[in-house]
């Protein structure tokens, strides 16, 4: 519900805000139209169900100290943490832990005996080694370690799939990002022959398929393909996106390209050609474009291209 409130509000304010520049264009059938009725009938709305976005909203964490013993997912994200709390000890029914972007150095021992684990992501943590317990966690299939200093990795986690992107070990291995400094083309390039975001099944898969668009970057069952010039991070801050509004998500399977095509960067997402593409999806779809827009590419064009599984293009949203 409160997904459903966020996303009324950013397209009842977005088109608020055409109004508020040209009330004609919203109050077409007034003989007098006035920004004021414009932030009446429209602002007005957006403010409550943003208020009511707040009051609602329920993260991950809170929920989850609601049914602690149950609880399957955490996200602990951009907490600032420097320690982990001492109620997630509790929860070893945990299959989903993530830890990312905060300020830890080491994990808990009782992190041991969460023995259902199968996904930790601890990237973008200053954490430099990894306890050897962390091989008894026979369920763990995935652990994220981008942009850490780890150095070194146990011997016994071979069976999960392990990424260390942007770390000491990963310099180490990758001898190229060394020159980095003095020729940066040289680590895109190594960073898009090996991304650790995919299996080499999987890159193999696409290969063999003949769908190979480029690098892949994974948010839960969501993809986000790409290449040069198009960067890692202006990927990365749309896949942000798209999970805070759930449209990638851990239940359905979504695929978008960015490209740079000229001087337009056009962000080509799969839809289901049978959906009805009514006036509120194209709101909605508006909005999704006006937000990317103004926080990845303040200063360039952009555009939201709607496609078949072929990336065939079915509506442009400029």
């Amino acid at each position: 519900m409160a997904i459903v409130f966020f996303t009324l509000s950013l397209v009842l304010g977005f088109v608020s805000l055409i109004g508020l520049i040209s009330p004609k264009l919203i109050l077409r059938n007034s003989a007098h139209p006035k920004r004021s009725k414009v932030l009446l009938l429209l602002g007005l709305p957006s403010f409550i169900l943003f208020v009511a976005f707040g009051f609602t909203y329920e993260s991950s964490w809170d929920a989850a100290l609601k049914d602690k013993e149950n609880v399957l997912e955490v996200s602990l994200k951009y907490k600032n943490l420097t320690e982990l709390p001492e109620e997630l000890s509790t929860m070893k029914q945990l299959v989903k832990l993530d830890l990312s972007k905060n300020n830890l150095t080491e994990l808990p021992n009782y992190l041991r005996d969460f023995n259902k684990l199968e996904e930790l992501n601890l990237s973008d943590n200053p954490i430099s080694e990894l306890p050897v317990w962390l091989t008894d966690l026979k369920s763990l299939k995935r652990l994220t370690l981008d942009r850490t200093d780890i150095i070194a990795i146990p011997v016994g986690l071979e069976s999960a799939e392990v990424s260390y992107k942007e770390t000491p070990l990963y310099q180490t291995e990758h001898p190229v990002l060394k020159e980095a400094k003095e020729k940066p083309e040289l680590a895109e390039e190594e960073m898009q022959e090996d991304d650790h975001s995919e299996s080499f099944g999987e890159f193999a898969m696409r290969k063999f398929m003949g769908r190979d668009y480029g690098s892949r970057r994974k948010f839960e069952k969501g993809e986000i393909f790409y290449e040069q010039p198009v960067t890692k991070d202006q990927v990365d801050q749309i896949g942000e996106f798209m999970l805070m509004l759930g449209v990638f998500n851990d239940e359905n399977e979504s695929s978008m390209l960015l490209e740079l095509d000229e001087d337009i960067y056009n962000l080509k997402m799969v839809v289901n050609e049978d959906s009805e593409l009514n006036a509120d999806l194209i709101a909605a779809f508006t909005t999704i474009k006006s937000a990317i827009q103004l926080d990845v590419f303040p200063n360039d064009k952009f555009q939201l291209i709607l496609t078949d599984d072929r990336l065939d293009p079915i509506k442009v949203i400029e």
